[in-house]
């Protein structure tokens, strides 16, 4: 039995998610399925011009998509954890 994204939906809903490989691919068709479904969307991708045309369709749905280019691993890597810190502080506030 195939898997419907849409069955999952529900669980989702107030999340943050962080996808990786989100400038083509199956990273980019899960970020635009995701658009809109009130999560918190975090696309990450070597490839910045690729990863904005993801955020341009995705702002359609989706107003706050925020964009973590990952040029070099390290660095990559603690703006993830930056990232994913801020968006929990935030939630903790409100």
């Amino acid at each position: 039995m195939a898997l419907n994204i849409n069955d999952l939906m529900g669980s989702f809903t107030g999340k943050v998610i962080l996808i990786t490989g989100a400038s083509s691919g199956i990273g980019k068709a899960l970020a635009l399925q995701m658009a809109g479904k009130e999560v918190q969307l975090i696309l990450a991708s070597r490839r910045l011009n690729e990863l904005k045309v993801v955020q341009d369709a995705c702002h359609q749905k989706e107003p706050a998509v925020l964009l973590l280019p990952l040029t070099s691993p390290l660095p990559g890597l603690l703006l993830i954890l930056q990232l994913l810190l801020e968006v929990s502080l935030k939630r903790l506030m409100f």
